[in-house]
């Protein structure tokens, strides 16, 4: 899985990479998530985070493959433990160091 992983950071940085022969990553972006007050949501391309309370932002990554699934892990790593992790519906588990969070 670091191979796969370190693929999609070297995608990010680089642009489009076949990670193997049936997937390749089209192009990557960071996004900001916003939701209007009607409740639709928007992505919209940004290299910032702005700070505002309540900001949502992801990746949004286009893939090319046959296959009807792909299998993903992201792993994230802070230089120290934050103070608390976020939660939402995405099972994410946290290292002992509390610097890590994993989500597949």
């Amino acid at each position: 899985m670091k191979t796969v992983a370190m693929a999609l950071m070297i995608v990010c940085l680089t642009g489009c990479a076949t990670i193997t022969k049936s997937l390749e990553v089209q192009r990557s972006e960071f996004v900001l998530v916003n939701v209007d007050g009607a409740g639709r949501i928007s992505l919209v391309a940004s290299n910032r985070v702005p700070l505002v309370t309540g900001q949502g932002y992801g990746w949004q990554i286009f893939l090319k493959t046959d296959k009807p699934r792909i299998r993903w892990r992201e792993e994230f790593t802070l230089p120290r433990a934050p103070a608390i992790w976020g939660q939402d519906e995405t099972p994410v588990f946290v290292s002992a160091d509390r610097r890590t969070a994993v989500t597949e």
